[in-house]
Parts: structure tokens; sequence; C-alpha cells
């Protein structure tokens, strides 16, 4: 049976990522691991000029006026989604348009409540995500040493930024080289890159995002030809031991179906956690150009 929204959870919309971070604090401290996408996201349009970009942020507030749901969407008609009650997923989903639905991350049973009370919408997982987080560091021998990006690199991460997203099936609607390089600028204002070296050249990368004491790594990407010597393994916990240092507590994402990522992240020592899904909404209405159409 689809939840139904409940009249005495009340929708909250802003443009203001500051103004959301207020209001929805306590519920993303509450949960720092599940909300951390939507917590880093946020955070880096905070630091942004009013009025950048076409982001949108939503609190959902129960009978007492407790914020009980956030939520943001920041481009791509993909909503993510903090953990929430079933029924405050499903008064979100009332309250925003159609033009916001095409994808839907956060906790499967949010995610899955809030696509089950938009009629005429079937929900498809794209992706199931394990969250991981740090325990007990154990670093893999591999040849090669770290560093930070410089500007020199910069060609070469937006390429695998893009080649990353193509792979994961994150990329908006015609995106390209140059929602990549937005998205490297923005990371290197905010955060940075850890690259994986083996004779002067880089063979890997991973980036990172911080909220408060949780820094959440991602993307990690390795070019097909360089894949199968461990130089992945090697930055990830490179850069995780870096942010440990910092005071960090440590996580990342892992997809579920893959065996091998879950293995290795694993023998890390990173430990599963929580878990987070990615959906398509698929329209079953019949009406043509619906955002979430196959």
């Amino acid at each position: 049976m689809s939840p139904r929204p409940d009249p005495a959870h009340r929708v909250s919309e802003t443009s203001d990522a500051a103004e959301f971070l207020r209001s929805a604090a306590p519920l993303l401290a509450a949960h720092p691991y599940p909300a951390n996408v939507l917590a880093t996201v946020a955070g880096t349009r905070a630091t942004q000029a009013a009025g950048t970009g076409d982001a949108r942020w939503w609190t959902v507030r129960d009978a007492t006026g407790a914020v009980v749901g956030a939520a943001g969407q920041t481009g791509a008609r993909q909503v993510l989604l903090s953990p929430m009650p079933p029924a405050a997923a499903a008064a979100l989903a009332a309250a925003i348009d159609s033009s916001a639905r095409r994808r839907v991350h956060g906790p499967p049973d949010v995610a899955a409540a809030y696509a089950a009370a938009i009629p005429g919408i079937r929900p498809r997982t794209v992706r199931v995500e394990i969250v991981r987080v740090l325990d007990e560091l154990r670093r893999p021998a591999v040849p090669g040493s770290a560093r930070r990006e410089t500007n020199a690199d910069l060609p070469v991460l937006v390429d695998w930024m893009a080649a990353s997203a193509d792979e994961m099936g994150t990329a908006g609607p015609g995106a390209g080289r140059a929602e990549a390089a937005a998205g490297v600028e923005q990371r290197r204002a905010r955060t940075g890159f850890l690259l994986w070296t083996v004779d002067g050249r880089p063979r890997s990368v991973a980036g990172w995002a911080r909220s408060g004491a949780v820094a959440r790594i991602g993307p990690v990407y390795t070019p097909p030809a360089e894949r199968r010597h461990g130089y992945g393994s090697a930055v990830t916990a490179a850069l995780a031991d870096d942010l440990r240092t910092d005071g960090a507590t440590v996580m990342l994402l892992a997809d579920e179906a893959n065996a091998t990522s879950n293995h290795i992240y694993a023998e890390l020592g990173f430990a599963a956690v929580d878990r987070l899904a990615l959906l398509d909404l698929v329209d079953t209405s019949g009406v043509s150009g619906h955002p979430g159409t196959d």
C-alpha cells in the first residue's frame, strides 16, 4: 500500500542552500552517513554566489514543528533524500512538481515511499549502494605514490570525471566535458583530488567531500587501461589515511552489485553500516515527454 501524505507534515522550499542547512542541521547531524551526500552537496552550493545554478531545497516538518525530512535537487532532476518517515516522504513527493521527478537517491525505504506516492510512476532500481565506514585501515603494498592535484592535471581530471559519471550512470541529461569541468572546479574549491602516480604519471584518482566530522571518499576512478594493478585501492587508502589524520570519520559508497569493489573496500578496512538506493522514476501514465520516461 502506498503511503499517504499526512496533513500534519508541512513542506517548505527554498533556493538558498545556507538557509536549508540551518533548518535541516539537526536532522542531517543525526544521520551523518545516509544523509552525507545531501549535506555535502548543499554545503558546496552554500559557498557559491547567491542565485548560482537552479538548485532547490526542501524540509518537512511534523506537527510539532520539528524537521523530520530534508531533500535537495541540483539540476539533473535527481532528488536527494535524507532519512524520514514514509508519510513525510509521501508529503514531499506531493509537494515537488514533476520537473524534479527523474531520479531519487536516498535510504531504500524512503526512496520507495517517495516513488509510491507519485501517481503513474514505476520505480526502477538503477543502483543500490552500501555505505561503508572506515574501521581499521589496512594499506596495500602497491608501487607508486600519492600527491594532490595541480593545475597541470586539469585536462586529465575532467576526462576522468566525465568517464566516471558515464560509467556510474550519474551524468545528467546532455552531460559532457563542460559539466565534468564545472564539477572538478567545484571540488577543487571545496576539497580536492588525490592522484596515485607511477613513474610520474597519474594512474588513478580519488575525490572527497566533507560535512562536519564525516568525509566521504568518491568518486574513485581508474582508467580501464590502468586497472587490475591496485592503483584504485592504493589511492583510496592513501586518501583515507590523510582524512583520518585530519580528524575525520571516513566513509564511502560502494555499488552493492560490484562484488570486487566491495571485497577491496572490506580488505582496506571499510565496514558496511547502511544502504542507499538510486531509483529512476519511470512514467507509466502514457504522457509523452515526461522527464521520467525510459
